[in-house]
């Protein structure tokens, strides 16, 4: 007991269609920003729903983006909004993702 560890691993696979599919990511930067918010969103497919939330659940925008990329790029303007906390929920009808925004 305890003289030895034994390490198991696999190298070489690549990804399947589906596991690749099922892969998200939501960057969002500068964050905090004064106004406008960089966005890039990845493994929702080239049509995406942005849904811009006050901290109270009050719905500020709602944007559909289509791209010819896996990768989406878009920005988030809060000019004329207060400062505060913010919340963006980024889907596609069958994935979900909601991110924290801090407009300074």
């Amino acid at each position: 007991f305890g003289t030895h560890i034994t390490h198991y691993f696999t190298v070489g696979y690549t990804l399947s269609e589906e596991e690749i599919e099922q892969y998200t990511s939501v960057e969002i930067f500068p964050n905090p920003s004064d106004n406008i918010f960089n966005i890039e969103i990845e493994g929702f497919g080239k049509r995406v729903n942005i849904v811009v939330l006050d901290a109270t659940g009050r719905q500020i925008s709602n944007e559909s983006i289509t791209s010819n990329d896996y990768l989406v790029k878009a920005q988030i303007n809060l000019d004329g909004m207060e400062r505060g906390i913010y919340f963006v929920k980024i889907g596609n009808g069958e994935k979900q993702q909601i991110k924290k925004l801090m407009k300074k």
